[in-house]
């Protein structure tokens, strides 16, 4: 099967699992959270023709599963649980960083207020532990527990490198070694849980889980940091974001770690500007570039999805299965997802 044919045949399996899912705990709850939850995942009747989330990380938990030759529909509650835990982060961030948009519709906070926005991102957490603990249902008692463990874990993770996020902005201090450590911890530790969950619940030896773990955790940071070029030269059909909207928050990122470090006019511009225009903004950006900082940017992703490219070579498995996630790897770079 290629990667196409394997997406073809996961991704309507996890969003009809998603939905049902969502649609039993949510059956007796108060209607707006009802709504502004299937809001979020694009499930809601004002959504057609939106953006919907690209489904990333349960795409990755079920082609682990495949390549480990293991039944991948046993696996669902799994994939929908980062899923959702993934939403929650998404929700709870576009809060902290005043997002307004996001898969090219507002954001929930935008939409349904602040303080509202919060519960319902705390309400999608619960439900994500909730649907990890179903794994108990497929897979044994010991590894359920362990997979419910390393869930909690990368959640931890994930409000860490968030935490760590907030608290660089503005702070002129910050190492690109801090940056990195905190991209790790926000982003890539959940593609790291999504591609080792499957070999936690299959209860695989540690080696195993190592090589998926080291195989996500890179993949993560490779698409951290193009998710960082995008976020400075992306357009908007590919972001649903403004175009240069990093550079219009004023968001500490990769792009911006190197430019302060490396160029003076970036320096300069950057603390003497309170607010970028547009137009402020193209010009910054066309600054980073002509200074090399765009290239440095994307050879950095580059190595970080070769590492993680070296890690999967290592992993005995289904060939298909493990040429569909080198495809998938080698897309996620170029953002076909």
């Amino acid at each position: 099967m290629h990667l196409s044919e394997y997406s073809d045949l996961f991704l309507p399996a996890v969003e009809q699992h998603l939905f049902s899912t969502l649609e039993e705990y949510l059956k007796s709850a108060f209607p707006e959270l009802r709504e502004a939850i299937f809001y979020q995942f694009g499930f809601s009747n004002a959504d057609s023709g939106k953006m919907k989330g690209k489904r990333i990380r349960p795409l990755l938990v079920l082609l682990t599963a495949d390549l480990l030759s293991i039944d991948w529909q046993k696996f669902l509650p799994a994939a929908s649980a980062i899923e959702m835990l993934h939403n929650f982060s998404l929700i709870h961030d576009d809060i902290e960083d005043h997002s307004p948009l996001r898969r090219g519709k507002e954001t929930i906070w935008k939409k349904w207020g602040t303080e509202k926005a919060v519960n319902i991102g705390d309400m999608l957490f619960i439900l994500s532990v909730q649907t990890i603990h179903t794994s108990t249902e497929n897979f044994g008692l010991k590894e359920s527990l362990e997979g419910s463990r390393l869930f909690l874990q990368t959640a931890s993770s994930i409000m860490q490198g968030q935490q760590m996020d907030m608290a660089f902005e503005g702070n002129g201090e910050v190492t690109k070694e801090d940056y990195l450590f905190m991209i790790c911890e926000k982003t890539a530790a959940l593609l790291a849980h999504s591609c080792e969950i499957s070999a936690v619940l299959a209860g695989s030896d540690l080696k195993i889980r190592q090589k998926f773990h080291t195989f996500g955790l890179n993949l993560g940071m490779a698409f951290q940091i193009y998710d960082d070029w995008l976020g400075i030269w992306g357009k908007e059909r590919q972001t649903g974001k403004t175009e240069c909207s990093d550079l219009i928050e004023k968001k500490i990122s990769y792009p911006v770690m190197l430019g302060l470090q490396q160029n003076t006019a970036f320096y300069d511009i950057w603390h003497a500007t309170v607010h970028f225009s547009k137009d402020q903004a193209q010009e910054t950006a066309d600054i980073l570039s002509r200074a090399g900082i765009e290239a440095q940017v994307l050879e950095r992703a580059a190595y970080y999805n070769e590492v993680a490219l070296q890690a999967l070579e290592s992993i005995n498995g289904k060939q298909a299965a493990k040429k569909a996630i080198r495809t998938f790897a080698e897309e996620l770079i170029k953002r076909n997802y």
